[in-house]
């Protein structure tokens, strides 16, 4: 493998010209790199055109992700590509000046897809396909992107899951390599020859945003970073307050605790299901004949989800544990106690 002859910038032009029609000006600036244009032509052949992913799924989110390029090639050339898809100019448009979206916004598109099971392609249009894009977004710009990754593997297959990720690292290889390559022509490319004034004459409003494409981009920018912001504040304050709340209902419950003789821990888990390594705070209360007991008694009951209820008689306590799980169903942490057993208290 190591030893294969590398194609040359002319064979490499020639397959490219083949597949799409003409030779995109997206790819001039590799022409004197050979090995550049095959790694970017290769990328462009797996993750794009031979993506199974639908044609006019594809080309909208590649027009969405684009507005976070300052160059306006992709934009305006993806936005072309949408016409012959079937997408009216006063279409295309909306997309486009969809704001950025915020986060709770955001959080709201992808958790609809809680509700969702899909066997196909979503529907075009559907509040499933802009979940779906929302989600893509999400991973895109790393806002809620393990909550997007984690409600689109959910739904969809592996395979479909897959290849969605790599249109997505696809595009942001095309977005750095055109901002790397600002000269990109795009009265150059076919695509936009053909659609653009179709798009233009039934939506004039177009030109206008292509025009101002660069400064609508950056107030959008500014507007959502101030959105992002001021939730972000929201959610600290929200969050300090429920903190205050909550450490002064521990402190209630300690003093009720101490006047029951109870003793309580809080583990966590972090998805795993076993408690042996954070045992030994609860063991500096049990006498060492019972932790063996005590160990698997409350392993048993992370794993089946069902109360931990124990009587350690050498320690003259009963152990009580409960596991407490995310809204995923995953084990986030696990609540014990140890209450001095009475005469008449049993397992």
């Amino acid at each position: 493998m190591g030893n294969r002859v590398p194609k040359s910038a002319q064979t490499i032009k020639s397959e490219i010209e083949e597949r799409f029609g003409f030779f995109p000006p997206f790819f001039e600036p590799a022409l004197e790199t050979p090995r550049v244009l095959e790694n970017l032509w290769q990328q462009t052949l797996s993750a794009y055109i031979e993506n199974p992913w639908p044609a006019l799924f594809k080309e909208k989110l590649a027009a969405l992700l684009a507005r976070y390029c300052s160059v306006p090639y992709c934009l305006i050339c993806h936005s072309c590509s949408l016409v012959p898809l079937g997408l009216k100019a006063p279409e295309v448009l909306e997309l486009l000046e969809q704001d950025l979206p915020k986060l709770g916004a955001l959080e709201e598109n992808i958790r609809y897809l809680d509700r969702q099971k899909l066997d196909g392609w979503p529907e075009a249009g559907s509040l499933l396909e802009e979940g779906i894009l929302s989600s893509c977004v999400a991973i895109f710009t790393n806002q809620n992107s393990e909550l997007a990754h984690r409600k689109l593997r959910s739904i969809l297959t592996t395979e479909n899951y897959d290849f969605l990720i790599a249109f997505i690292a696809y595009n942001q290889t095309c977005l750095t390599w055109a901002e790397a390559h600002p000269e990109l022509s795009i009265e150059a490319d076919v695509r936009v020859q053909m659609n653009l004034g179709e798009l233009l004459e039934q939506e004039p409003a177009l030109a206008k945003f292509f025009r101002n494409y660069s400064s609508v981009v950056e107030e959008q920018k500014l507007r959502r970073t101030a959105s992002l912001q001021r939730e972000h504040q929201e959610l600290v304050e929200k969050e300090r307050r429920s903190n205050a709340r909550f450490h002064a209902l521990q402190e209630r419950l300690g003093r009720i605790e101490n006047l029951l003789g109870i003793d309580s821990w809080h583990f966590e888990l972090d998805g795993k299901s076993e408690l042996s390594s954070q045992m030994p705070k609860l063991f500096e209360r049990l006498q060492p004949e019972d932790h063996r007991l005590v160990t698997d008694a409350f392993n048993k009951a992370v794993k089946s989800g069902e109360m931990g209820d124990v009587r350690c008689n050498a320690s003259g306590v009963r152990a009580v544990g409960w596991t407490v799980y995310d809204p995923d169903g995953k084990p986030k942490s696990f609540q014990c106690l140890a209450i001095k057993a009475s005469k008449d208290s049993h397992p």
